[in-house]
């Protein structure tokens, strides 16, 4: 069913308490839906993501399920990393949150390449560009991931920055 904007912008108004229902119920469908997509893209069975995210065929089995609801981050983006992408999760205003919607095709989401599939592409073709906009600075010689962390403000104490350089694999710097 497609939504107007307008119409889903109405339906938001009514209430504090449907904008958050509405919000989770969208995030708690829309997150197995993309993993199921991704699956059926690069041919792979619970059991071959389940390996490949180093997690259990039957956590990935609730992962797919639209009626499970409770996974966590951690989950999430070991997925991520089984399917070879990127999870990025982030705060919106409910406007783009309508905007996203009313604007979601109602048949198969778009493909999302695996990083090697990229990487091949961005060896072969001049012209590459991951993004629509053009803003994603690495792809364009910018700088790597631990040099813009400097650039933001900090998120939390040093400790949280050493546990953030840790779980990357840089070891702080």
């Amino acid at each position: 069913m497609i939504i107007s904007f307008e119409r889903l912008w109405e339906k938001l108004a009514r209430s504090k308490k449907y904008r958050e229902h509405f919000a989770t119920a969208f995030a708690k469908r829309s997150i197995p839906s993309q993993i199921r997509e991704l699956m059926r893209q690069q041919e792979l069975s619970q059991e071959k993501l389940a390996k490949q995210s180093g997690l259990t065929q039957g956590v990935i089995s609730r992962a797919i399920d639209l009626n499970y609801g409770n996974l966590t981050l951690n989950t999430i983006v070991r997925i991520a990393a089984g399917l070879d992408c990127a999870f990025v999760g982030k705060y919106v205003p409910f406007s783009e949150l309508g905007r996203h919607v009313a604007n979601m095709p109602e048949s198969v989401p778009a493909h999302v390449p695996t990083f090697e599939q990229e990487n091949a592409s961005r060896r072969t073709d001049s012209n590459f560009n991951p993004s629509e906009d053009g803003n994603i600075a690495a792809s364009q010689g910018g700088p790597d991931v631990n040099s813009v962390r400097t650039e933001r403000k900090p998120m939390g104490t040093a400790d949280d920055e050493a546990k953030m350089a840790t779980a990357a694999g840089t070891g702080g710097r």
